[in-house]
């Protein structure tokens, strides 16, 4: 589907307009009436998904700083300061609100991702924050799993399960005894550390993600932020947040339940291996380059006509992606700068084009004389018609379809003309890219040429595929007072709302006055309130299901023990060079091997059970020049009961000895670990 345009792209236009019809059906409730040329109250969060994840955000920086106080590295003092913080009301309030508002960040960053791959809004000059908010996905997601591993309860210790099989290093030995996890001060430091740099690591990918756009919007609308907060703490005191059974390296884990958003992956990980993350990789890479896989196209870039630029400087203002700067003219024009279009910074959106009073800006696919010159002539040849701007996303999905049954219209395409019935009425209909592409002197000439009514079909407000088209057209008609008292309508439609459109048409059949859509009652506090309320219970619902995605999982199998093997060697070195001289200058029991050092040996294990071999593995030396002390941890599930153990080792490349042979009891839920022993060269059960 690469350099298709938006209304050839069925696929996903059948997936936004599924989208579209759950904000449709959130508006229904979540909206007020418009009230003359002022557009409509709406309180849907769902329009502020970006803004209020910025907003989970700094409550999660709000909270986790006193939590960061108070915290107790280490173990088992990082459980205790953890549990005793909650045994606090303040506490447990501060603990919930932190892990909640994770999980609906989460939730809102997600859904955020997904509007703008549905509305195509990840190609062209978006790529940046398409690419730089997936790269803040696995920062966030980085921040939120590390944060259980702090709790150190059954989550953490499945989590370091995890690591363990995967690092297989020395910070891996050390979690598989007791005595080892006690000296991990310094790990659960580093941990937090992790934690805290990566929310600063977060500010600075922020301005990234944002940099490419005018007047960035950082907030939400207070009154969403007053729902988020209500919504947390009345979540947080339902449901505090608590932790599991301390963690406990020689027992193991059962079936608990992890947090889908953060610890999700660990059942996943465990049943395919190598294959699930396969998966992610593969999956991340298509994301990240789905700009270029998917790229569309657009009518722009826009192009300057300079014997017409004034030097205005409106449309560098308007335009909400930079995509145009001012420079100085080096003509011999009376003008002194001139507006400079960015190509790879332009989205083809014509809001240029509507604030030009002068025609200096055109969009390069989509000039404005064809689409004038047809609306005259039907203004000549039909008896008051209504003239219709509607945006491409209003025709793509479905606000029009009403209108449109039985219509003749051209190729359904941006700069589309259609001609439309209605109450026995004439409706010339252009499709435009956004509704910021129309000009106010377009709207007074239709009129002052025999059209009966100009309707302005937009976006809502905080809806704009290019942010601020509805905001700069409803400011334009603002400014010629003589527009308001005519019959010209501003109409920001929500998406698929055919009974909107179809409601002002009938207004428009009865004479009304200009206006919006339904009535020309002002919106009070009553009807400011049941908007409000719908958004909140919305929000609330929301953030209630995010934190409900949990998973159960099981780390373990019923009836079965581990035995787990630990290995800390410092190897054989290959090759040496004969220094007698050397050698009797150093003291007893150091080798010139140890002083000059060298490749070393991997060490290969072979554990047997019951007469069987079970594992055979093999760990190499650490380091660049492989000359580093050799680590290794595996881990061997058997059923519960006495078995023979029998470990062979062979650490020189050709010799194999026997350093464990016992019968070892194996009881279910708990581990036996095999240690070696580097001052007798055996393994040592515990």
């Amino acid at each position: 589907m690469t350099n298709q345009s938006y209304l050839d792209r069925r696929l996903v236009r059948t997936l936004e307009n599924i989208w579209s019809r759950f904000e449709l059906l959130i508006n229904r409730f979540a909206t007020t009436r418009a009230h003359g040329n002022t557009p409509r109250e709406v309180w849907n969060p769902f329009y502020h998904l970006g803004t209020i994840s910025i907003f989970l955000l700094a409550v999660l920086t709000i909270t986790g700083t006193p939590l960061t106080i108070l915290y107790r590295p280490g173990a088992p003092g990082a459980f205790e300061s953890v549990n005793e913080l909650s045994a606090t009301w303040w506490g447990s309030l501060l603990r919930s609100i932190h892990r909640y508002a994770g999980d609906a960040m989460a939730l809102t960053i997600l859904l955020h991702a997904i509007k703008m791959f549905v509305s195509e809004r990840f190609w062209g000059q978006r790529w940046l924050a398409w690419v730089s908010g997936w790269v803040l996905i696995f920062l966030l997601w980085t921040i939120g799993s590390s944060g259980y591993w702090l709790v150190w309860d059954e989550r953490a210790q499945w989590l370091t399960e995890f690591g363990i099989a995967l690092t297989q290093g020395s910070t891996a030995l050390s979690f598989v005894t007791p005595e080892g996890v006690a000296n991990l001060f310094a790990f659960f430091v580093l941990v937090l550390f992790v934690h805290v740099f990566f929310s600063l690591v977060i500010m600075l990918g922020l301005l990234i993600h944002l940099m490419r756009m005018a007047r960035v919007q950082i907030w939400s609308p207070r009154w969403l932020m007053i729902q988020a907060t209500i919504a947390l703490i009345a979540i947080s005191i339902w449901q505090p947040a608590l932790s599991l059974p301390i963690a406990d390296t020689t027992h193991l884990v059962g079936t608990i339940t992890l947090n889908g958003w953060y610890l999700g992956f660990l059942p996943f990980a465990g049943q395919f291996g190598a294959l699930f993350w396969i998966g992610i990789a593969v999956f991340g890479i298509a994301l990240m380059a789905l700009p270029w896989i998917a790229r569309g196209k657009h009518p722009g870039p826009a192009v300057v006509t300079e014997t017409f630029c004034s030097g205005c400087a409106l449309c560098a203002k308007e335009c909400p992606y930079n995509a145009i700067q001012m420079e100085s003219r080096k003509d011999a024009s009376r003008f002194q700068t001139i507006a400079v279009i960015k190509p790879s910074l332009c989205t083809g959106c014509g809001i240029c084009v509507g604030t030009c009073a002068s025609a200096g800006v055109e969009l390069d696919q989509l000039r404005t004389a064809p689409i004038l010159e047809r609306v005259r002539a039907e203004l000549k040849n039909t008896r008051a018609p209504i003239v219709m701007f509607a945006c491409q996303r209003h025709l793509a999905l479905g606000t029009l379809s009403t209108l449109m049954q039985g219509a003749t219209t051209a190729q359904l395409e941006q700069g589309a003309f259609i001609r439309l019935k209605w109450s026995e009425r004439d409706v010339i209909t252009t499709v435009l890219p956004c509704a910021g592409m129309v000009m106010p002197e377009w709207i007074r000439e239709f009129l002052d040429h025999g059209a009966r009514a100009v309707v302005n079909v937009a976006c809502p407000a905080h809806d704009c595929s290019y942010r601020e088209g509805p905001q700069w057209l409803n400011e334009r008609i603002k400014r010629h007072p003589a527009l308001l008292t005519q019959n010209v309508f501003y109409f920001d439609a929500s998406l698929g709302d055919q009974r909107a459109l179809k409601t002002l048409l009938d207004q428009i059949a009865r004479d009304a006055k200009p206006g919006v859509a339904q009535n020309q009652v002002a919106p009070n506090w009553i009807a400011r309130t049941r908007a409000s309320f719908a958004g909140t219970a919305l929000l609330l619902i929301a953030f209630a299901g995010a934190m409900l995605i949990q998973i159960p999982g099981t780390a373990s199998v019923a009836g079965q023990g581990m035995v787990r093997l630990a290995l800390s060697h410092k190897g054989i070195v290959k090759h040496t060079t004969a220094n007698a001289a050397l050698q009797s200058r150093l003291p007893t029991g150091v080798s010139v091997e140890q002083v000059l050092g060298g490749e070393r040996y991997p060490v290969q294990l072979r554990l047997q059970v019951d007469g069987g071999a079970e594992i055979h593995r093999e760990f190499g030396a650490g380091g660049l020049g492989k000359d580093g002390t050799i680590y290794g941890v595996d881990a061997l599930m058997l059923p519960a009961g006495k078995h023979q153990i029998e470990l062979w080792m062979n650490d020189n490349g050709k010799d194999w000895r026997q350093v464990f042979s016992d019968a070892l009891q194996v009881d279910a839920g708990r581990v036996r670990t095999l240690t070696f022993d580097a001052t007798r060269f055996i393994f040592t059960a515990r």
